[in-house]
């Protein structure tokens, strides 16, 4: 969501097709005043990870380093 000006649909569709189960899935999102579709959808991929049995955990200490 950080590249462009993608749309809403654009960011779920990229953040949904990146999902994989049986692994730590992490979705980092930037934060932006100025654009608003990452926040848009937002709802939309929450919706579809529930929907799809995955789960949502606090980044804390306990939780194994991740590196992309």
């Amino acid at each position: 969501d950080a590249t462009g000006s993608l749309s809403a649909n654009s960011i779920y569709k990229n953040t949904i097709s990146g999902l994989k189960k049986k692994r730590t899935n992490v979705v980092l999102m930037h934060d932006l005043g100025t654009k608003k579709t990452t926040a848009q959808s937002l709802q939309k991929i929450i919706d579809y990870a529930n929907e799809n049995s995955y789960s949502f955990w606090a980044i804390d200490d306990t939780i194994p380093q991740i590196v992309h």
